[in-house]
């Protein structure tokens, strides 16, 4: 079977800079899931491929191998890796100026050590590296390590789909999982890998449960790669449905796949499109977008033995276009969004130290639509607020509309009512246009104050009541600011309203980094959220030049607490 499309691109994405060798701190991760250092799943695995990022790493153009056996060195670049007194040499996929490709020999001993990359005669400083038996990472469509996984869907003898929101998978069905870092084995990395399992203890997390495992070992023609076949379990369906690997008890990135019971277009009740949305996208290839979202945020702390309430309201805004190849392989609209009853992770630096809650970004591509200089909120009481237009970005609009964190600076604006939105006399791209939606009141999050440690070994359950089943499902949401602040851990989870109790299950939970001590000076370094959303059929809008069209709200209580 070959290697889907998306993969082969993958394997020789590179980006152009200077020629002078230089890795970049934290430049050395899994190739597929780009874990940074600082998580349980950020070791790089014998046997597995791994992606150096830098400047002058190698030749300004993509110089790709061109077949096996591969070679040490490939155009001038070579990689060593020195471990305890002992060096190998890495076998290279591609190499460019600023991000290569290469296989860690199954041979190398593990531990901490470094990594250095010659060009042309000149050698980078050494950076560092941690070795590992195993450490598994997901290949994705977005090349980034989260949203739509590299699933192939088995449909006839030796026929695989590439599982997407158009082709989903069906329960029962086989499919097939692309990673790396299942371990080492016992021959050559260069060449064509010996077919049979990598290990005895891999497992499949499909909705957060296992599924089935029929296969799991190297690829049969791609060094470094790692096949995952498996039985796609029953009871979970959805767009987003998470996927992810286990392998000696650790949890690699999660990603998602799409799951139809029908096996035709997926649904999904959380998501910001619908079946019709993706016919159409199936037909015209390329969809233009508006997401705008109403975030109101209710936070609780205990500072220094007081218990400190504080409220933050905030608007966001996006008018894009994206052609139907970078809406599939994107995150979803929803940004922090999953299928109902399950829950998603993510692992990134903490590249912006004032944040209250991450999302990675996206690097799938989106061309910003003009929709006017400003963007018009009016509340019920005829108050109104309005979102500043990014100068820097077309179709993107953010402002505080009330409160403060950690200091109110305003007075609140949103609350129980309905709220209208325009865009004045309308832009380029996208016509005059006027919305409504109408947010309830928020729910009562029942447990709020009896969680204040969170032991990330240990399921999480949290209870609530008041949110409409009608109209609303429930996000439970987290994250975790490292102890030494580079990195941060985030999770999302969703559940029906009248679900009433939701439990995080520990593989979750896992993800997530110890967080620094708070003191009570600046944003908290651990949080814990629960909230409410609006259903997709209760969140739409039209406007002129706007195929899919989504005005939400978010609802959230907040409490700081401590992930240990």
């Amino acid at each position: 079977m070959s290697i889907p499309n998306v993969l082969s691109a993958l394997l020789v994405t590179a980006l152009t800079a200077a020629a002078q060798p230089v890795v970049a701190t934290g430049g050395v991760v899994n190739a597929a899931s780009y874990a940074p250092e600082g998580f349980p799943n950020s070791g790089i695995a014998r046997g597995a491929m791994f992606i150096v990022f830098g400047t002058g790493l190698g030749p300004q153009n993509l110089q790709q191998t061109s077949g096996l056996p591969l070679g040490t060195e490939l155009a001038g670049t070579s990689v060593r890796i020195s471990m305890a007194g002992a060096s190998v040499d890495a076998y290279l996929y591609y190499t460019s100026a600023r991000q290569l490709a290469a296989i860690l020999p199954s041979s190398t001993p593990e531990g901490k050590g470094t990594v250095t990359v010659t060009y042309n005669g000149r050698t980078s400083v050494p950076a560092a590296i941690t070795v590992v038996r195993r450490a598994v990472g997901s290949f994705t469509q977005n090349q980034a390590g989260m949203g739509p996984a590299i699933v192939q869907n088995f449909t006839l003898p030796g026929n695989y789909a590439l599982n997407t929101l158009l082709e989903p998978a069906k329960p029962r069905q086989i499919a097939a999982l692309w990673a790396t870092g299942l371990g080492p084995i016992d021959s050559l990395d260069n060449v064509q890998p010996p077919v049979g399992n990598v290990g005895s203890d891999v497992q499949v997390l499909v909705g957060n449960l296992p599924s089935k495992v029929l296969y799991a070992g190297r690829s049969a023609q791609f060094p470094g790669i790692d096949q995952i076949n498996f039985e796609i379990r029953e009871g979970v369906e959805g767009c987003y449905v998470p996927v992810a690997l286990k392998v000696g008890g650790v949890v690699s990135n999660v990603a998602t796949m799409a799951i139809a019971a029908s096996g035709s277009v997926c649904a999904d009740a959380t998501a910001d499109i619908k079946t019709t949305d993706l016919e159409s996208l199936r037909q015209t290839g390329v969809s233009r977008m508006a997401t705008i979202n109403l975030t109101q945020m209710r936070a609780r702390a205990n500072v220094l033995g007081t218990t400190v309430e504080v409220n933050l309201d905030q608007g966001q805004a996006r008018f894009y276009s994206r052609v139907s190849r970078d809406f599939l392989a994107g995150l979803p609209l929803r940004d922090q969004t999953t299928a109902i009853g399950t829950c998603t992770a993510y692992a990134m630096r903490a590249l912006q130290q004032d944040e209250i809650y991450w999302v990675p970004d996206d690097p799938v591509n989106r061309l910003g639509l003009n929709a006017g200089a400003v963007l018009n909120i009016t509340g019920p009481d005829g108050t109104r607020k309005q979102l500043a237009l990014d100068a820097n970005s077309t179709g993107v609009f953010e402002s505080d509309l009330g409160g403060g964190f950690p200091v109110a600076t305003q007075p609140v604006f949103l609350g129980a009512g309905t709220y209208t939105v325009d865009n004045g006399n309308g832009g380029a791209d996208v016509g005059k246009f006027q919305a409504r939606i109408t947010i309830p009141p928020l729910l009562t999050w029942i447990n709020q104050d009896a969680i204040t440690d969170v032991t990330r070994n240990q399921a999480l359950t949290v209870t609530w009541s008041g949110a409409d089943p009608a109209t609303q499902f429930v996000t439970i949401a987290g994250s975790s600011k490292s102890v030494d602040s580079t990195v941060v851990g985030a999770f999302t989870c969703t559940e029906r309203a009248d679900a009433l109790t939701f439990t995080v299950p520990t593989d979750v939970l896992a993800v997530l980094p110890v967080n620094t001590p708070w003191t009570g000076v600046g944003n908290p370094t651990g949080l814990l959220f629960v909230g409410a959303q609006p259903l997709t059929d209760s969140a739409r809008f039209a406007a002129p030049g706007i195929d899919i069209g989504s005005l939400r709200y978010t609802s959230q209580l907040m409490s700081a607490v401590s992930y240990k």
